[in-house]
């Protein structure tokens, strides 16, 4: 990825594309995919500092994204009723979130360790014609065990980089991200989420 954006000159393209998103334009028409947005970073000249911006706004927009796959798990999430601030934690519902979302969550547990091992270490898979060192191979696949023990909300946090909210600051945190997948559309009020997984988020939303 990096010898494409030196070759074709794209390191603009993709500041521009990055800067954007921390600027608030985060739609899935701008960005159909957080996925595809991430190894971007990678390439950004300094990838460590650009996640320690974006990361913040990357967990917002993740969430908000989740909640559709939540929801498909635990539809009653969905109900303006069950979305009221300032109630308190709810820690049955901090659970289940965690559950159903648990391969976004590695993912991005996975990308954040990568941004921080790639950073300021331009130079040196040069050296080895693109192979990363033994120690940075050893390092990288325990650090992916790691991930994948992660079991709840403060490792999760933890491996992003990020402080982790008590759990009534974190149970509104999934609350406005409810709201908010609402108010963007990325699901409807009254919507049949056991459709999700069989008919495709798009036909359902139509």
């Amino acid at each position: 990825l990096e010898a494409c954006v030196e070759a074709y000159g794209l390191r603009e393209e993709v500041n521009s594309r990055l800067t954007a998103f921390r600027s608030g334009d985060r739609s899935k028409e701008s960005v159909p995919s957080i996925g595809d947005l991430l190894p971007l970073i990678s390439v950004c000249g300094k990838p460590a500092e650009c996640w320690k911006a974006l990361s913040q706004p990357v967990l917002e927009e993740t969430f908000d994204r989740n909640v559709l796959w939540v929801c498909r798990d635990h539809p009653h999430f969905a109900k303006s009723e069950n979305n009221q601030l300032n109630q308190g934690a709810d820690l049955a519902r901090l659970e289940a979130t965690f559950k159903s979302s648990r391969v976004s969550k590695r993912l991005l547990m996975f990308h954040a360790h990568f941004l921080r091992c790639v950073g300021g270490r331009h130079s040196a898979p040069d050296v080895f014609f693109g192979r990363p060192p033994r120690h940075v191979r050893r390092d990288f696949k325990e650090a992916v065990r790691s991930i994948l023990s992660v079991d709840g909300w403060q490792g999760f946090f933890a491996a992003c980089g990020r402080p982790c909210p008590g759990p009534a600051a974190l149970t509104d945190i999934l609350k406005r991200a409810t709201k908010n997948s609402l108010r963007k559309g990325y699901h409807r009020a009254g919507m049949d989420f056991s459709r999700v997984q069989a008919s495709g988020v798009s036909h359902i939303l139509k």
